[in-house]
């Protein structure tokens, strides 16, 4: 018969386990073929979203040049002589038909306001962009002709 002590020796290993499981069993391929799919469905709509947010920034970006642009040509146009219904066109032309142009003038000093709405996904938000440019008229110019 075997003393106690020799009985005693040291659990090895199973198959099934490996360093650093501390126990654990190793995941079989059958027990994870679900996670996936459960991993791409929660990811798609955050990557989608992610997408939608840049090209809304993108739009946000053009719509915010354009009403600067116009604003810009339009304070050139009538400060160089143009009348007011010239300046809408120069202004819808520029930023979209949708347009609204505000002229003031005090003094000498022209200051023109253009403002449009968003397109695409920042419209459902309600978000309107608006572009101002300040002038000096030209000698001789008398300022928008109403």
């Amino acid at each position: 018969m075997r003393s106690w002590f020799a009985r005693m020796e040291t659990p090895r290993m199973s198959s099934a386990t490996s360093v650093g499981t501390r126990g654990r069993r190793a995941p079989d391929a059958r027990t994870e073929s679900g996670m996936v799919t459960a991993e791409f469905a929660i990811v798609l709509p955050v990557v989608a979203l992610v997408v939608v947010f840049l090209i809304s920034c993108i739009v946000g970006a053009q719509g915010i040049s354009a009403t600067d642009t116009a604003a810009r040509e339009v304070s050139r146009a009538i400060s160089l002589g143009a009348n007011e219904s010239e300046a809408m066109a120069i202004a819808r032309a520029t930023a979209g038909e949708d347009a609204q142009v505000l002229i003031g003038q005090s003094g000498r000093a022209l200051n023109v306001s253009v403002s449009a709405p968003a397109h695409g996904a920042l419209a459902y938000f309600g978000i309107t962009f608006t572009g101002k440019h300040h002038v000096v008229l030209e000698p001789g110019i008398r300022g928008p002709e109403r």
